[in-house]
């Protein structure tokens, strides 16, 4: 079960830009890699944020307890523009040991931006239901969950779009003491959906 301690530190890697609605920015909440049982500490990812093209990038995400952090940099699909994004994640939980079982359900909000050519401001909201587990010395935990966003964009394309995302993720610890760390979003607006894949920092690395 996850830790609740205070504190926070965030590093940064690349992260792609997305194309399509307000396009050329990042969207910091796609994929969210909210997970009820998800780890404390750094993890770092790669990832597809505009499927079917070839802008990979990546970002790094801080999590303490209810508080997790980002931030990352890019190049902006069309433009090829740098971006950068930042954001924050609080999160609750809202059901412990569901039915029994190690399954868990958590509310999630939090605010960030993305800066490139234009400028994107995203208000997600949404619930995220993992379950942990273990197959000898493997540990499993996958989870899903859905949000709503609001994005508030300035320049080529001002204005407000509420989109609806479903996410999908799994977090799988190795026998070696190595956590893999999987998210992805579906949704029906193009530039919401986003893979991202990494591992979680060992503490003391």
């Amino acid at each position: 079960m996850r830790k609740r301690t205070g504190g926070m530190l965030l590093g940064s890697l690349l992260l792609a830009a997305v194309p399509g609605g307000l396009s050329a920015q990042l969207y910091w909440d796609s994929p969210p890699l909210i997970n009820p049982n998800g780890p404390n500490g750094m993890s770092v990812f790669v990832g597809d944020f505009a499927p079917g093209s070839d802008n990979l990038g990546g970002m790094a995400r801080w999590q303490q307890g209810p508080t997790g952090y980002r931030v990352g940099l890019g190049e902006e699909a069309g433009t090829g523009d740098v971006a950068v994004f930042g954001g924050i994640d609080v999160n609750g939980v809202l059901a412990d040991n569901l039915g029994g079982e190690a399954m868990d359900v958590l509310w999630w909000g939090g605010a960030g931006v993305g800066i490139g050519s234009d400028f994107v401001a995203s208000f997600p909201l949404g619930l995220a239901i993992g379950w942990f587990g273990t197959e000898g010395k493997t540990a499993f935990s996958p989870y899903a969950g859905g949000h709503l966003a609001l994005d508030i964009g300035t320049g080529a394309y001002d204005g407000a779009d509420l989109s609806a995302t479903f996410d999908l993720g799994l977090d799988l610890t190795t026998a070696s003491g190595w956590m893999i760390r999987f998210n992805a979003s579906f949704a029906g607006v193009d530039e919401r959906r986003a893979l991202a894949v990494g591992f979680h920092v060992p503490s003391g690395s």
